[in-house]
C-alpha cells in the first residue's frame, strides 16, 4: 500500500471487539495488516500469510451470517476489471459452487489464471466453463493480481488442499481502507 493509502498507523487497537495484539494464527503468525472493504468487512492478516475475517452486516447478506469467521490459509487481492462480466474472485467462487476441482496458476506475463480439472486434465478455465451465458468473447479467466493489499483491489481468501487445489473460497469487495501494523 502507499502511505497515502494507509490510515493512521495506530486507528486500530481492537479487531472483533478483541485486542489486535491477541490474535495469533493457527502457525503462530502474528498480526501485520488489518484492513477493511467496501462493505465494511475487516480482514487481519498475519505475517505467515494468513487470514481472519470479521464481516460485516451488509445489503448482500442481510447481516445473516456476520461475524467472525474461519482462518483463511492464503489472502490475494485482484484488479477490479471485470473478466467476462465479473471480478476474478467472484469467477473462482462460481467455480467451487459449480462442484469444480480448481487450483491458481499463473500465466507468463504473470497474471493469476483459473484452472480447472477437467477430462482428466487441468486446464486454463474459460468464462463458457464456469457461467451459463458467455460473454461477446469466451476468454481464459485470468487477471492481474497481488499478495500484497492494494487499495480498490478485490480481496479473494481460500485454503489450499493437500493436492494444491482450493476449498473454502471467499471472494470479497473491493479494499476501501487498511493499515500496516
Amino acid at each position: 500500500m502507499r502511505a497515502s493509502d494507509i490510515i493512521k498507523e495506530n486507528a486500530y487497537t481492537t479487531f472483533a471487539g478483541k485486542d489486535i495484539s491477541s490474535f495469533e494464527s493457527p502457525k503462530g503468525g502474528k498480526p501485520a495488516y488489518l484492513l477493511q472493504t467496501e462493505q465494511g468487512s475487516q480482514y487481519l492478516i498475519t505475517d505467515d500469510g494468513m487470514v481472519i475475517r470479521n464481516k460485516s452486516v451488509h445489503a448482500n447478506t442481510g447481516g445473516d451470517d456476520a461475524g467472525l469467521k474461519d482462518w483463511a490459509d492464503v489472502i490475494e487481492y485482484y484488479h477490479p476489471d471485470p473478466v467476462g462480466g465479473v471480478t476474478f474472485p467472484l469467477a473462482v467462487s462460481k467455480a467451487i459452487e459449480k462442484s469444480m476441482k480448481v487450483a491458481l496458476s499463473k500465466s507468463k506475463d504473470g497474471e493469476r489464471v483459473l484452472a480447472i480439472f477437467k477430462d482428466g486434465e487441468w486446464k486454463a478455465a474459460r468464462i463458457s466453463d464456469v457461467f451459463k451465458h458467455v460473454a461477446s468473447e469466451d476468454a481464459i479467466i485470468k487477471q492481474k493480481y497481488s499478495t500484497t493489499p492494494k487499495l480498490n483491489w478485490h480481496v479473494l481468501d481460500y485454503n489450499l488442499k493437500s493436492d494444491g487445489s482450493l476449498s473454502k473460497v471467499h471472494p470479497g469487495s473491493p479494499v476501501s481502507h487498511g493499515v500496516k501494523l
